[in-house]
């Protein structure tokens, strides 16, 4: 069972962008796939596997993203830009932890990751939905 369900309450009017969300969305659900279906060993290995995956796509799109922001002279793209970073950093930490042994996925985490990625899709990404690439 998906974790995320991708509708159109997510698009920010850019098909570019949307469908990195859905790609976002579908490495969200298939960390919770692994969690909710492997033993602790596959669980570690798919997490770790998983979780590079998710930091190595969250830094693409978030460059993505960020071009489309200053082409467009979001005028909020500096307070955006902050939030991914911290963001990324926050991945790249869990990325590290997990392949230290120093984690182990869990619900509480999922949850984080969820709330995280509907918030900033929702709330911050649909800020810039009215913005265009002249």
């Amino acid at each position: 069972m998906s974790l995320i369900v991708w509708d159109e309450t997510y698009s920010v009017n850019n098909p570019e962008i949307d469908d990195q969300h859905k790609t976002w969305i579908d490495i969200t659900n298939e960390l919770h796939d692994a969690l909710m279906n492997a033993d602790l060993k596959r669980l570690t290995e798919t997490a770790e596997k998983d979780l590079t995956e998710m930091r190595d796509y969250t830094r693409y799109h978030f460059m993505a993203e960020e071009a489309f922001m200053q082409a467009a002279d979001y005028p909020d793209f500096p307070a955006h830009k902050q939030i991914h970073d911290k963001f990324y950093i926050h991945i790249k930490d869990m990325c590290t932890d997990i392949e230290e042994g120093k984690l182990v996925l869990t619900t509480d985490i999922m949850k984080t990751l969820k709330k995280w990625l509907q918030n900033h899709i929702l709330t911050e990404d649909r800020k810039f939905r009215e913005f265009r690439v002249a």
